[in-house]
């Protein structure tokens, strides 16, 4: 494994994101399965990230646990899926990734709505974070042109294509540190993952 990854989880560990390095992508999906609870609630912020390993598919068709987004998704009226939405923030385990994490072990995402990074700071009970290495740079300025000039056009086009919305650059969010043991958890996989 190269010595910058080491040392980065060295540093997120440092302060306070607890890290796992995970072999392949099934051990991956069954590590993070392992870590939550059955029947918790569980909710996610859009990630292509999760897709690609499988979680929004797995969560979508099992009874385990109570899937927030598929209740959410399901109410016809927007302004009341709307405010679900909000309510997803609070879930006992929110699934999220990132767009990049600094060799110093600052994680750092960006959302147009503020729907995923919305539950950072402190609203969801645990946040699980999941990433490939490749999303790690040098350091934050580093982190700002890898989101501005790689993950923005990637994002993009997915969000044409999905949605027939251009999106944007709106919400930052920057972990420097977690204070609250055992609430911030990041699943990394030495492999490319993601925009």
């Amino acid at each position: 494994m190269d010595n910058n990854i080491n040392n980065t989880i060295t540093n997120l560990n440092d302060n306070g994101f607890n890290t796992i390095l995970c072999t392949d992508k099934n051990d991956l999906m069954n590590k993070i399965l392992e870590f939550i609870p059955k029947h918790s609630q569980v909710a996610n912020g859009s990630s292509t990230t999760l897709k690609e390993i499988g979680m929004i598919e797995y969560l979508s068709s099992t009874e385990d646990y109570e899937y927030l987004n598929k209740k959410v998704f399901s109410i016809q009226d927007p302004i009341l899926r709307a405010d679900e939405r909000r309510k997803m923030c609070l879930a006992d385990y929110f699934l999220t990734s990132v767009n990049a994490i600094t060799e110093d072990g600052k994680i750092v995402a960006v959302d147009a709505s503020g729907s995923r990074v919305g539950a950072f700071h402190f609203t969801a009970k645990h946040l699980i974070v999941v990433s490939g290495t490749n999303k790690i740079v040098e350091n934050l300025d580093k982190a700002f042109s890898r989101i501005k000039e790689e993950v923005l056009p990637k994002e993009d086009e997915r969000a044409m294509r999905e949605y027939g919305a251009h999106t944007a650059i709106a919400k930052w969010v920057i972990l420097e540190k977690e204070i609250i043991k055992d609430r911030i958890n990041i699943f990394l996989l030495d492999e490319k993952l993601g925009f």
